[in-house]
């Protein structure tokens, strides 16, 4: 029962973050490329799709966190107060993604059929469905170092350890999170202005 409880957690923010945000931030390109009228911003839409899913997520935390609490054990004051970090680092993560893929896929349209597989890859790279323990040793660095695993093993560390998450996770979610919402923007801003001349 435990095991059903993480899967449905981490499935839910694997779902917020890449899954129908990626796809629906894909279908919008067309529509980041017509707003060039009276100087609107072209990254409101990204970030509003991104602000969007977290919005749903939260609301699902609001539900869920509580049954969670009462039916298993609560995690600690300190652990648990390290939880909106943990989330600031991956919406960070999600929005240079998603400034990243809108502004690419002005230029390159296939990139769409590119994100669904590297999503599917994504899914069975990041220890959602199976613990970390049962990798073999050989395939534990490749594992960690996928773009959702620090962020889902903080997870795990914070509310189904009820312990700090350990340095490393913090360095590599940290690092993915900052670069990419620093590429992402740097490339989105670069090209903001040539949008609409690919429609």
């Amino acid at each position: 029962a435990c095991r059903d409880v993480r899967v449905i957690v981490e499935l839910k923010v694997n779902d917020a973050a890449f899954g129908r945000l990626v796809v629906e931030q894909l279908r919008q390109a067309d529509a980041i490329d017509r707003a060039c009228v009276g100087g609107f911003p072209r990254a409101v839409l990204p970030l509003a799709t991104v602000l969007f899913n977290l919005a749903q997520y939260l609301l699902m935390l609001v539900v869920f966190l509580p049954i969670m609490f009462l039916t298993f054990r609560a995690p600690s004051l300190l652990a648990l107060a390290l939880f909106p970090v943990v989330l600031a680092l991956q919406v960070a993560f999600t929005i240079g993604v998603s400034l990243l893929l809108a502004a690419s896929t002005t230029y390159f349209r296939d990139v769409r059929h590119f994100v669904e597989i590297a999503l599917l890859m994504l899914f069975w790279t990041t220890p959602v469905v199976y613990p970390l323990s049962q990798v073999p040793g050989w395939l534990r660095v490749p594992i960690l170092l996928s773009p959702m695993s620090p962020f889902i093993l903080a997870y795990h560390a914070i509310f189904f350890d009820g312990q700090l998450p350990d340095a490393s996770t913090w360095a590599v979610a940290g690092a993915y999170g900052l670069t990419a919402l620093a590429l992402g923007t740097v490339w989105f801003v670069s090209v903001e202005d040539d949008l609409s001349e690919y429609l």
